[in-house]
């Protein structure tokens, strides 16, 4: 059953800030966004250093778009347009495409994650803020 609230933690998805982990307190320490109970320090390898430097994306803060302009020699598959708790807003196929445009006129302010996903099943992302 789907009742919008998946980790049975009393806090409805739409502003959980950590939606598949039971955290009914929504401590956020670094206050960015993700809940201490899901927010990792991640560190990236070289090589994922080197393909996130391979992807621009404009402008940043948002508003009514946002490009993500990807080098031709990356392999990605797909980008999607998620809310900081891991919710998918958006998800565009690119196939050939070196630049896709996200139309964000339905997406309300906050801050977002931008998931690369690459042919090898990897994922880069990269954090936006969408200001109407």
């Amino acid at each position: 059953m789907c009742d919008g609230e998946n980790d049975n933690d009393g806090v409805p998805d739409e502003i959980d800030n950590c939606l598949l982990t039971f955290n009914p307190e929504q401590v956020d320490a670094d206050i960015d966004g993700i809940g201490d109970a899901c927010d990792q320090e991640i560190t990236a390898t070289q090589e994922e250093e080197e393909a996130l430097d391979a992807i621009l994306v404009y402008p940043n803060p948002a508003r009514n778009f946002i490009v993500a302009k990807i080098d031709a020699q990356m392999e990605i598959k797909k980008v999607t347009l998620r809310k900081i708790n891991g919710k998918k807003i958006q998800v565009m196929k690119t196939f050939a495409d070196t630049e896709i445009r996200f139309l964000l006129q339905e997406v309300e302010n906050g801050m977002y994650l931008l998931q690369f996903e690459t042919e090898d099943g990897t994922s880069l992302f990269k954090k936006v803020m969408i200001i109407q």
